[in-house]
Formats: C-alpha cells, structure tokens, sequence
C-alpha cells in the first residue's frame, strides 16, 4: 500500500442506502448502495469549506451519539439493539460494536477511511429514519459527509503510518513536532533531494504530508507524488495526491505554493 492508495480508500467509500422494508414492521433495511467519498479537511480548531464549524459538528455529533441512537434502540422496529455498541441490521455490511468514543474520532478529523465508513453508514440510517419514517426533507448522505466529515494532515498521516508500520508508536493526534522528535533519535533526516524515498514525511511549519513516490531525483530538486490533507480553507482540500517539485535551496527543503518546509524525515521503524 501506498500513501496514495490511502488517499483513494478516502475517495471511495460506499455504504448502504437503508429504505423501509414493508412487512417487517417498517424496519430499515440496506437494499442498496450509496457512493459517500470523504473528500474534505476537517479538524476541531477549523470551519469546514462547506461552513461547518466545529461547534455545528459537535452538535450533529452529540445527536447521533447520545439522542438519536439511544433513542432508536429502545424502540422495537428499530433495527439497532443496545445503544452502545450501536448495531444496525441490514443486508450489506451490518455495523457492529461502533464505540461511543468513534463519534468524536469520526467527526474530529482523525478518522480512518474504515471508520468513517462505519460512521456514514450510522448517518445514512439517520438520514433515511428521517425521511422515510418522519417524512422529512433531509440532504442527500453525500453532501451530509461533505458539510460534517474529513479528516486533517496529522490525522491522514498517523493513520496512514500506524496501518503500513505496526508498531511504530504513532497516531493520527501526534502534532507535526512528535515526527521531528523521533526523528532526532534513531530516524533519519534527509539532506538531498537524491535521498527522497516513498512513506518519506515532509514536516512543514504548521502541517505534514507523505510521499507517495519518487519520479525523478536530482541535486537541487526532486518531482514526487505527495499525499496529505490540505487545507479546510479551500475548494477540492481534503486528502489527495498531487505531482510537486521539492527543491533544495541553501540547504533548505522548499515545496512551491506549501508552506516553509521544516524537515523531510523518517522514524525508527521504518527502515532507512
């Protein structure tokens, strides 16, 4: 697996589209498949690019996790048993064992591309529970995800990391700093162009990204594919992978259009 291939597991999420299943006490049942990509940047401390802030995805949070699915678990054609775990029943992928704690992962920008599938698949039961069953008018479950969900730098690089190297004592809360640090002691910090390598973590001053791979390398530049999440503050941020010119001036890294490069790094447990 590549850090782009990672990129991709973001942008391609499906998950079941619940509809009312007669004859079975109006249940909701996943007889279909909703395409749901996580496509946006998205942390605590940001407003989302489709105008969220932190305290409207708290609140949208906080209704699944401790009104909503409670709520539907008490009653008897609801498809879901015990409110934590929530479980939903259906016919594609049932979600089991989702864990309260999930919530503030999920919505915090620190999710998976696992996780936030589950988490999609709990929104597109909401979402029909609403429509179906209260008759409302609700969003569709895609642009629900692009308004609430995504994930930021540090959360895209940790995950991506702790997956490809088990065990090497990161995750997707470390700050750009945590990187630096391990780095100091038994990692690697590169000082050529021509040493870049793929999974290599670029550390810019306020957010980190990965190289996917390496097309070219020379003295003072070298062109590679690096993934990350970018920024909340701009149309198509969010994780993805771009071809950038990484040059060496001085003695310093530079990316144009990022910002200052801090370091390029490896960390113990990952190889030279």
């Amino acid at each position: 697996m590549t850090a782009g291939d990672y990129v991709d597991e973001y942008h391609s999420i499906f998950v079941p589209d619940f509809v009312p299943w007669k004859g079975t006490g109006m249940k909701l049942w996943g007889m279909g498949i909703l395409y749901a990509p996580v496509l946006e940047y998205s942390n605590i401390l940001h407003t989302s690019y489709g105008g969220k802030s932190w305290t409207d995805r708290k609140e949208f949070k906080d209704h699944l996790a401790y009104s909503f699915f409670p709520k539907r678990a008490k009653e008897s054609d609801s498809g879901i048993s015990d409110a934590s775990p929530v479980r939903l029943d259906c016919s594609w992928a049932p979600l089991v064992g989702f864990p309260l704690p999930a919530f503030q992962t999920g919505f915090g920008g620190k999710g998976t591309p696992g996780l936030l599938r589950q988490m999609i698949q709990l929104i597109s039961y909401w979402r029909a529970y609403l429509v179906y069953i209260q008759g409302k008018t609700v969003a569709s479950v895609p642009e629900i995800v692009s308004r609430y969900l995504g994930v930021d730098c540090n959360g895209f690089v940790g995950n991506y990391l702790a997956r490809k190297f088990p065990g090497l004592g990161v995750d997707p809360n470390n700050p750009e700093e945590t990187y630096r640090n391990k780095a100091r002691y038994g990692g690697v910090i590169r000082t050529s162009p021509k040493e870049l390598q793929a999974d290599d973590i670029i550390i810019f001053e306020g957010h980190i990204a990965i190289i996917d791979s390496v097309s070219s390398r020379a003295s003072d530049h070298a062109m590679c594919r690096v993934s990350e999440s970018r920024s909340a503050r701009v149309k198509n941020g969010g994780p993805q992978t771009n071809e950038l010119r990484i040059e060496l001036t001085a003695g310093k890294f530079s990316v144009p259009g990022h910002k200052a490069v801090l370091d390029i790094v490896r960390i113990p447990g990952m190889g030279p």
